[in-house]
């Protein structure tokens, strides 16, 4: 099933943020099943980050120690190239206690497991909703 958003704004204007609802975002929680073989390569105790459903396919990205900023910006980190995602929309922090999702003001906001967040620590298998990408965070073993 594609998940498709029913967004205000017009789709010629590539570069404006388009608002969605959380009613848009479809219910659920992942399906544990196992990451691709050879896809999440890291290094020990890398957090990994998969963007599992979105325009441009699963893509995998490592959480290193520090911050990694996500959203549509291409001085971003981990880039969301959609209407849905805002210039900076959320960072991937590494605090004493694992990594948290945090939202930078973004219009449309951040969500975990389908309930929208400011910030929240992350658990291995949680879902992170950045408009209509579908992140899945996988806990390394340092993470």
């Amino acid at each position: 099933m594609e998940f498709e958003t029913p967004l205000s704004g017009s789709a010629d204007e590539p570069e404006a943020t388009r608002r969605m609802t959380p009613g848009d975002l479809p219910a659920g929680r992942p399906s544990g099943q196992p990451a691709q073989e050879g896809a999440g390569t890291a290094a020990t105790g890398s957090a990994l980050l998969e963007i599992a459903r979105g325009p441009g396919g699963v893509r995998w990205f490592t959480l290193d120690a520090g911050t990694t900023t996500a959203g549509r910006g291409r001085d971003c980190g981990i880039v969301l190239d959609d209407p849905t995602v805002s210039r900076r929309h959320a960072e991937f922090r590494h605090s004493g206690a694992g990594v948290i999702v945090a939202d930078v003001g973004s219009l449309n906001g951040t969500y975990v497991n389908n309930t929208p967040v400011d910030q929240a620590p992350l658990t291995d298998g949680d879902q992170v909703w950045i408009g209509k990408f579908r992140l899945v965070f996988h806990a390394g073993t340092g993470a």
